[in-house]
């Protein structure tokens, strides 16, 4: 049997079908800093070199080495350093924003569960979700091309020569080459235009040739005309979606679902800066405590030198007792100062050290090197007056909770649309246009009627076309009325979390507002405390030195005044945080610094960035 071996082509007219699909375009989120005209003044305090923080981008996170942090942590033995690295709040932040690849927190919920940390990588990991990100959404409606090559070797035998073709057996070399593309459009229309060769040569007497090309291409249109039909449909469910939108979702609700992920990052970013703000604060209170029991520890010294002195010299208030009171106060100060750098596992005090590490950690730095970081910002001395209502009302349009939970009502919104559409019969209009052809050769041309395959099918004398309606419904439409339900109550949820969670700011806003006044009110009277006590000390150390008082007196003024200036810090630090709190429950903590998140869009092969350029750090 002779075979014949030839190239098959495919009309290349074909491909012009394969147009690309769409396309997200190269939108990020960005979280940038903008500056204010006393960031961009910031220098270094302890000399006059300065230089710029350098972002730090993925492939410099990859390659960072952690022997940078493995310095040893300050201890009880160690020395306080000698060199101070002066921070401003401002250059505190921008610190951190450094690197946000990984949101830092105190919790350390990166070791204990690393899955619930949020980083800059999880809106792009959604976008990026091969079943239900954007991407995912945007390639329902990619072209799809097929094709096929299959080659086989028949022998058949016939019992009845009829059944044969006028032979008992048939020996065959059979080839076929299929050709297709196939598309969705936003509207839920489908086209599709496939292309077919086929060679066959076979012994059979009664063929018009031994061996012989057959070939078609045909293009088919299907119109959905109730169920899956529209743009808004196919953008809200997209065009394989079923009841419950299982295992799919459309353009407009992966879109949702990817801005839901910058929310949570936001709220991870406003998070972290809060933490930052109240470690920065937390670390100025431990160092303006250690000063101020230092100052009693040191005015203590002086009293037992002097009852010490008397005692010596057997002279009046320089007895045996009055010694061991002066004694004991010095000892129990040099205890608490230790405390205070050390910390208190105790009472949970973190002192000094602890603090300074908390920051340091927050903001990206090694846990000590030879400085010692030091609060340069002041407690603001003015109360701040907030206006309610002003407050109020922008907590409940900016907090971002309220934002996204927005975005998910918007969404069940959207899928309870969709809903609906599944009440509807699939009904399709379906048109198909063939064209055939058949030859002695694929190609060629002669004056007889099938000398080639493709000369016959252009020529257009084997055309077919067909047209028809199908139809697909189920009796009752229950699983698709017990969707609409299930979207209603979806939605009604969404509804009540959303207006909860407006209540819920207005209470946390509410505390703050209590908790700033109350701070305030509590600063004033611990100054005015302060004040008191400093000149009840000056009091007795006069009448002591005149020995018109014992020294139990001048201790406890000693005692007394340590107390007032430790409480007094405090109330300046806890009102400085609680102006913080305001910002953050108003929703205007971001703004407050110049923090911008943008929302356009994750693109889904780089992460949220957060740049701070121009700030210019203490070296």
């Amino acid at each position: 049997m002779r075979f014949r071996c030839t190239l098959i082509l495919i009309p290349a007219a074909l491909l012009a079908v394969a147009a690309a699909g769409c396309i997200s375009g190269n939108q990020k989120v960005v979280l940038k800093q903008q500056l204010s005209p006393l960031a961009e003044q910031m220098t270094r305090a302890s000399t006059s070199q300065s230089g710029p923080i350098a972002d730090i981008d993925s492939r410099t996170l990859q390659s960072t080495s952690v022997t940078e942090f493995m310095a040893r942590p300050r201890t009880a033995e160690s020395e306080l350093p000698s060199e101070w690295l002066r921070l401003t709040l401002d250059e505190a932040i921008s610190l951190s924003l450094q690197n946000t690849t990984v949101l830092r927190s105190l919790n350390a919920n990166v070791t204990r569960s690393p899955q619930t940390v949020a980083t800059s990588l999880d809106p792009a990991i959604q976008s990026s979700d091969p079943n239900f990100g954007v991407q995912a959404a945007l390639a329902q409606f990619d072209s799809n091309l097929t094709a096929a090559l299959n080659h086989s070797n028949n022998d058949d035998v016939f019992n009845n020569s009829i059944l044969g073709g006028g032979a008992t057996e048939v020996v065959q070399d059979l080839t076929q080459a299929t050709f297709g593309v196939n598309r969705t459009a936003w509207s839920g229309t489908q086209f599709a235009v496939d292309a077919n060769v086929t060679y066959d040569n076979n012994d059979n007497v009664s063929s018009t040739f031994p061996s012989s090309y057959s070939t078609f291409w045909q293009a088919q249109v299907r119109q959905p005309l109730l169920q899956g039909r529209g743009y808004a449909f196919n953008r809200i469910a997209g065009p394989n979606a079923r009841t419950g939108f299982l295992g799919t979702s459309g353009f407009l609700v992966s879109r949702i679902n990817s801005d839901i992920s910058v929310d949570e990052f936001e709220k991870g970013v406003i998070s972290h800066i809060d933490e930052v703000i109240n470690a920065y604060w937390d670390l100025y209170f431990s160092i303006r405590n250690f000063e101020a029991i230092k100052s009693a520890r040191n005015s203590s010294l002086e009293t037992w030198n002097s009852v010490k002195a008397r005692f010596d010299n057997d002279l009046p208030g320089g007895e045996a007792d009055a010694e061991a009171q002066a004694r004991e106060q010095y000892f129990q100060f040099e205890e608490r100062m230790f405390a205070a750098l050390n910390g208190n596992t105790r009472s949970g005090s973190v002192g000094v050290y602890q603090a300074e590490a908390d920051l340091r950690r927050l903001i990206g730095m090694p846990q000590s090197d030879e400085r010692l970081v030091w609060p340069q910002d002041e407690p603001s001395p003015v109360e701040t007056v907030f206006d309610w209502g002003a407050l109020s009302s922008n907590a409940i349009v900016s907090r971002v909770e309220v934002r996204q939970q927005a975005r998910r009502v918007r969404q069940r919104e959207l899928e309870l649309l969709a809903s609906k559409n599944f009440l509807l019969p699939r009904l399709d209009a379906v048109a198909t246009f063939r064209n055939n052809g058949f030859g002695d050769q694929l190609t060629g041309d002669g004056p007889t009627r099938f000398v080639s395959a493709y000369e016959d099918l252009v020529s257009g004398d084997h055309n077919e076309w067909e047209f028809g309606v199908q139809l697909d419904m189920p009796v009752g439409f229950r699983q698709a009325n017990a969707g609409v339900r299930n979207s209603q109550l979806e939605l009604m949820r969404e509804r009540a979390v959303l207006s909860e969670t407006r209540q819920q700011i207005l209470h946390e806003l509410g505390s703050s507002l209590r908790q700033t006044s109350q701070s305030w009110k509590s600063a004033q009277l611990n100054f005015n405390r302060m004040k008191a006590t400093e000149d009840a000390w000056e009091s007795r150390l006069a009448a002591y030195e005149a020995g018109n008082v014992s020294v139990d007196r001048l201790l406890e003024a000693v005692q007394r005044r340590a107390d007032a200036s430790s409480e007094f810090e405090r109330a300046q630090a806890n009102f400085q945080i609680a102006n913080a709190a305001i910002k953050r429950d108003s929703g205007s903590l971001l703004q407050e610094f110049g923090i911008v998140v943008d929302h356009a869009g994750a693109s889904c092969d780089s992460p949220v960035r957060v740049s701070s350029a121009g700030f210019v750090v203490p070296q």
